[in-house]
């Protein structure tokens, strides 16, 4: 009973320290690895997905399988200011040892070795075949880029706009409301890619192509309406091609040189009908 309490009270006394001594060893866990600790470097097509809405530039590298090309690229980036200005990039690493689809979505091959600096459409605004050497010069191409970026997207943010509306009028068959929006849309991306050719720089979304395809699709069915009314003229059915070419006007006038074109038209018509009064 003595030796029980003389033991209480020398625990009573002694450190945190030293009774730890005394834990039971399964409190002693060995530290378990992150799982949140993976490489930062991802793959392309599961980066593109996820920068979807955020749209951050992108700092990618390629190179063969087991290359010593990306250390390298770590080890420049482990400067204290890249480190931060690298932080706004999604960062993406693709395997060029074999042909894939991510090497031909950045137009590169089998064996190509390259540190990529784009923004979020995916647009080269500078490549390295080795290490960047010039840390400065560096950090200010991430800035550049990056608020670059920034610019870009607001540009697109109003393209998608005027899209949505125009596809909306353009189901609608309502082309005098949708032609407007669609040219504006092509001469935005041309007047951008004009703009910033000497960055290297330009609109690149498969939206751009379906605004063309539409605005293709409305100078078609101008073309076959100015078709049928040049038809119904050459057969003397002078009502019927005076009311297409006024359903061209009221439809397609905003068409770039359909005016003229219907203009034009009727005044073949009406000489037409003159000289068919004086027979």
């Amino acid at each position: 009973m003595r030796r029980l309490l003389l033991f209480s009270v020398v625990a009573l006394f002694m450190s945190p320290a030293v009774l730890s001594v005394f834990a039971d060893d399964k409190e002693e866990k060995p530290d378990k690895p992150n799982k949140a600790e993976k490489s930062e470097w991802g793959d392309l097509a599961d980066v593109l997905k996820k920068n979807e809405r955020s749209e951050k530039p992108l700092l990618i590298v390629v190179m063969p399988k087991d290359d010593e090309f990306l250390k390298k690229i770590e080890d420049f980036l482990s400067d204290k200011d890249l480190k931060a200005a690298a932080s706004h990039f999604l960062k993406v690493l693709i395997d060029s040892s074999e042909p894939n689809d991510a090497l031909k979505k950045v137009e590169l091959s089998k064996g190509d070795r390259y540190l990529l600096v784009c923004d979020f459409q995916l647009v080269r605004r500078k490549s390295y075949e080795s290490a960047p050497e010039d840390k400065k010069e560096f950090l200010e191409l991430l800035k550049k880029v990056k608020k670059d970026n920034e610019a870009k997207q607001k540009v697109m943010d109003k393209v998608r706009g005027m899209f949505k509306t125009a596809e909306n009028y353009f189901k609608a068959k309502d082309y005098p409301r949708c032609i407007p929006l669609l040219t504006n849309i092509m001469k935005t991306k041309e007047t951008y890619d004009i703009q910033n050719e000497s960055d290297s720089d330009c609109l690149k979304d498969t939206l751009f192509d379906k605004a063309k395809e539409m605005l293709d699709s409305i100078k078609a069915e101008f073309s076959n309406t100015m078709a049928e009314a040049e038809k119904a003229r050459r057969a003397q059915e002078f009502d019927k091609a005076m009311a297409l070419a006024s359903k061209a006007r009221a439809q397609f006038s905003q068409l770039e040189g359909a005016e003229e074109q219907i203009r034009n038209l009727e005044q073949q018509i009406q000489q037409d009908v003159e000289r068919y009064r004086k027979k």
